[in-house]
């Protein structure tokens, strides 16, 4: 029997490819897959990170305008001006909502908000609409989504 390291019959020599200078012909090909599994990796990974950004995003606009109905569900009748919805009694409401949605990552200066109601008597629905155009993190994913929400509530005071 003939003993592969005395005998001088390297098996896995034969099997290797080896350039005339003795080096072997693999030496770079590790780098190529690495670059090959390397851009889909990148891509998934800011992938997720911008999506997650934009659900958070979205819970801050919908988060936002649920303060703005929460404040204008208590501070309803007791609101400056008449008894009825106008734009000029609903400015606190807004305002509250543009606080609310700045304390978070949105920039309350692109906060749209919308409140509708009857009247601002006990018992009558108060809607606020709120929107945010999402802004993303990076051009590599080129996204132009408005977000929008609409939360309700009725007066109690």
């Amino acid at each position: 029997m003939l003993n592969p390291t005395v005998g001088g019959n390297d098996m896995g020599a034969s099997k290797r490819m080896m350039s005339k200078n003795g080096a072997s012909l693999r030496k770079g090909s590790s780098l190529i897959e690495f670059t090959f599994l390397l851009l889909p990796l990148l891509g998934l990974i800011f992938g997720s990170v911008e999506m997650d950004r934009m659900l958070l995003a979205y819970n801050s606009v919908g988060e936002s305008a649920r303060a703005g109905v929460r404040y204008a569900a208590v501070h309803g009748w007791y609101a400056t001006g008449t008894g009825t919805c106008t734009s000029a009694n609903t400015t606190d409401v807004i305002n509250v909502v543009k606080t609310f949605a700045g304390m978070g990552i949105l920039n309350p200066n692109l906060v749209n908000a919308t409140v509708t109601c009857a009247n601002r008597n006990v018992g009558s629905v108060v809607s606020i609409a709120v929107s945010y155009p999402y802004d993303p993190f990076t051009s590599f994913f080129p996204l132009s989504v408005t977000l929008t929400t609409v939360a309700s509530g009725t007066f109690a005071f």
